[in-house]
């Protein structure tokens, strides 16, 4: 379990560095602190992460199926930095499910817990955990679009305050705020 914990630890760290190899002009435009790493640098270490993710876990004894699991969610990660990040929404979602995942990956480890039995919170934590996770991330991702509107609409990313207007966005935003606050308060 261990060495599934570095390999997706390894995954997310691609997910990152593959992200800033695309944004690299992004975020020149929006002036954010861009690391001295070339594009170059970026990219090797991308496949160095990449394959030592696979490496650790082929020499653990987990099944075939996290293998699977930690492929597809490198085509997800590499999907969104080439694709997925300049569609309004889907880019957002792709990555609060990504998030959602990980929270997830420790009751896949014993599926008793991962049961739904019904609709009580408390019986149900890690999908309550997953959930908010989602929200919370997805709010997230379309407050850093807000941040980065500037640079994105420039390169051509299409997110939604480009495409809904920054007003619209904002209102996207209370919601989820009222969601989470609403769903803080089921648990408490």
């Amino acid at each position: 379990h261990f060495l599934l914990f570095l390999s997706i630890l390894l995954t997310t760290a691609s997910g990152y560095l593959i992200n800033n190899f695309y944004d690299i002009e992004s975020d020149r435009i929006n002036e954010k602190l861009v690391n001295d790493l070339s594009a170059h640098n970026l990219i090797r270490l991308y496949f160095i992460h990449l394959i030592l993710s696979f490496i650790i876990l082929f020499t653990s004894s987990l099944s075939a199926g996290w293998i699977l699991m930690v492929m597809i969610c490198h085509v997800l990660v590499f999907s969104y930095s080439l694709l997925f990040q300049k569609i309004p929404l889907i880019g957002n979602v792709l990555v609060s499910f990504l998030c959602f995942i990980v929270v997830v990956i420790p009751q896949l480890l014993i599926p008793d817990y991962f049961y739904f039995k019904n609709f009580n919170i408390n019986d149900n934590l890690i999908i309550t955990y997953s959930v908010f996770c989602f929200i919370i991330t997805l709010k997230r991702e379309i407050i850093k679009d807000i941040e980065d509107q500037n640079g994105d609409q420039k390169t051509g990313n299409y997110t939604i305050p480009i495409i809904l207007g920054l007003k619209f966005t904002k209102v996207l935003i209370s919601v989820l705020v009222i969601i989470e606050l609403i769903f803080m308060y089921l648990v408490l």
